[in-house]
């Protein structure tokens, strides 16, 4: 699998937060900055942290473990049902 660079990050709006007054405490050390009241995460981070998830689900799928992805959003619907095919 291949990790998105920080331009591509950038590019599928990945540095986007919540607004600075909806923010939990805990997010402090993966935010890069505000920017109009906005959060912005660090993207090198993001991508590292990125990198290890899926390591741990390759790991999961390699060993036949079944794993559930949930989702509120409409928009991502397609994609989780062309995940499950694979």
């Amino acid at each position: 699998m291949t990790i998105p660079s920080e331009e591509e990050l950038v590019a599928a709006a990945c540095h986007i937060g919540h607004r600075v007054a909806k923010w939990n405490p805990k997010m402090k050390n993966f935010l890069y900055g505000e920017e109009k009241g906005i959060h912005l995460f660090d993207l090198t981070k993001t991508r590292a942290q990125l990198a290890k998830a899926c390591e741990q689900l390759a790991a999961l799928h390699s060993s036949g473990k079944t794993i559930l992805f949930v989702s509120t959003k409409l928009h991502s619907t397609a994609l989780l049902e062309e995940l499950s095919r694979a």
